[in-house]
């Protein structure tokens, strides 16, 4: 057997998982993007700095990825860094969505149908983030 450790080949950074979720506030239905880091941590549960410069009219999903940090409440979790967005659910129809990082940018489609995220049209589906419809 041997010694040598074989790591696996990972195209991609990040992957965002968008769905709906029930505001605990105001008890509103809201769209959720969750943005996690592919790389996991064994120490502590990071936070993924996330910039939102989404607009509402017309609607446009804008995110910029930085860089990560500690909770201010530090938990003693393991796995990949991770932070959620909530927006308020549009219309039905279709979206364009921006993520940047650095000098890179991912663009796709977002289309929405009876209230909640059903499919996302990459642009460049070997891109830094991977980005897919969670469960309804």
């Amino acid at each position: 057997m041997s010694a040598d450790r074989i790591e696996p080949s990972i195209d991609h950074e990040f992957t965002v998982e968008i769905s709906t979720v029930t505001d605990r506030d105001s008890g509103a239905t809201m769209m959720q993007f969750m943005f996690r880091t592919v790389r996991e941590f064994s120490t502590f549960g990071y936070e993924i700095a996330i910039k939102d410069t989404s607009t509402d009219a017309p609607t446009q999903y804008a995110f910029e990825l930085g860089g990560l940090s500690l909770p201010s409440h530090t938990n003693h979790a393991h796995g990949g860094a991770e932070t959620s967005v909530l927006r308020v659910v549009p219309r039905d129809g279709t979206y364009p969505l921006t993520i940047r990082r650095r000098s890179r940018t991912y663009t796709a489609q977002i289309t929405i149908a009876d209230g909640k995220p059903r499919t996302v049209d990459h642009s460049d589906p070997g891109a830094f983030v991977r980005v897919g419809v969670g469960r309804a």
